[in-house]
């Protein structure tokens, strides 16, 4: 029985650990080391924000070498706010969210999703 009770508690142990989900700690997202899929606003204060329909998105990919530990990576594309709107065709925007999502610290991609007027 104590058995049981030990596997289940490490196999829960080891599950929180790697997969934290859509948490946010203070100002981060909490980063699971098999999978994180999470979406964060970039704008806090939304008090006096019109509610708009037009969205548009951006997205970074990168591609990180795991075993030497240089920090060896790829990246291409852009997610730059300015670069997205210009593209879009949008004139002003209000407000803009960042979804991250990241396998085993290898594969990364981040979309911005901003929200704006023509």
């Amino acid at each position: 029985m104590n058995l049981v009770k030990n596997a289940l508690f490490g196999f829960l142990a080891v599950m929180i650990l790697l997969l934290p989900g859509c948490v946010a700690w203070g100002n981060r997202a909490l980063v699971g080391l098999a999978y994180t899929h999470v979406r964060l606003p970039f704008s806090k204060n939304l008090v006096h924000t019109p509610a708009v329909v037009i969205h548009a998105n951006g997205r970074v990919e990168q591609v990180k070498e795991p075993i030497s530990g240089y920090g060896i990576y790829a990246q291409w594309n852009s997610n730059a706010i300015g670069d997205i709107a210009a593209r879009h065709g949008l004139k002003r925007v209000y407000y803009a969210d960042v979804e991250i999502f990241n396998v085993l610290r290898v594969w990364k991609r981040e979309k911005i999703h901003i929200y704006g007027t023509r």
